[in-house]
C-alpha cells in the first residue's frame, strides 16, 4: 500500500469517527449545562429563592415578602428607629425573616400626619438583605403612618430599571412596620 493511500484511509477513518461521535453525543445545536461555580467573596446579591415559589403564610403582625424572597417578616421594634418630625417622617425598621433579616427603610418628605401617602406624596420605601446589603427601592408604594409616628401599613413593589447592571429579581412586600 502506497504512502498516500494510507494517508487517504487513515483521514477517512478519522472524518468518520468525528461523525460518529457528533451523531451519538447529540453534539450539533447542544446546549453544554451551566458551570455552577462557588463563590469566593461575600456578595451583595441576595440569596437564591427555591425554585418552586411556596407561598408563605403569615400571621396579621408580619410582613410579606414575595419574589425574590417568600417568606414572612417580623419588626424588631428594640432595633428599630423612627421619626416623626412637623414635615418629615423616617424609619428603619430592623425585620427578622423566616430566613434571613432586612432592613426597612420608610420615608415621607411631606409628612401630615396619618395619612396614607405614595411617591406622589413624597413617600419612599426600599429593603435590604441583611447582612448581604442587596438593596432594593420601590418603584410603586403605598405607605400609612398611624397617629404615634411609630407604626403604619406598608404596600410596595420593587423592580430593576433598564440599563442597570446586574438587577436584583423582582420582589414585593405587604403588611403592618412598627418601631414600637
Amino acid at each position: 500500500m502506497s504512502r498516500s493511500r494510507a494517508l487517504l484511509l487513515l483521514s477517512a477513518f478519522v472524518v468518520a469517527l468525528g461523525v460518529a461521535l457528533v451523531v451519538v453525543t447529540g453534539g450539533i445545536g447542544r446546549i453544554p449545562p451551566p458551570t455552577v461555580h462557588p463563590s469566593t467573596s461575600p456578595s451583595a446579591r441576595p440569596s437564591p429563592s427555591p425554585t418552586v415559589a411556596i407561598l408563605p403564610a403569615c400571621t396579621a403582625d408580619q410582613l410579606q415578602l414575595l419574589g425574590a424572597f417568600n417568606e414572612c417578616a417580623s419588626t424588631v421594634p428594640s432595633a428599630s428607629t423612627c421619626t416623626a418630625a412637623a414635615s418629615k417622617f423616617a424609619a428603619v425598621v430592623r425585620l427578622h425573616g423566616s430566613h434571613r433579616d432586612f432592613l426597612l427603610y420608610l420615608g415621607v418628605s411631606t409628612y401630615s400626619g396619618t395619612v396614607t401617602y405614595d411617591a406622589g406624596r413624597g413617600a419612599t420605601v426600599a429593603i435590604r438583605e441583611y447582612p448581604t446589603g442587596a438593596l432594593w427601592e420601590s418603584t410603586y408604594l403605598t405607605l400609612t403612618v398611624d397617629s404615634d409616628g411609630r407604626s403604619g401599613q406598608v404596600a410596595a413593589g420593587f423592580f430593576f430599571q433598564p440599563g442597570v447592571t446586574n438587577p436584583l429579581p423582582p420582589l414585593q412586600l405587604s403588611g403592618p412596620w412598627s418601631c414600637a
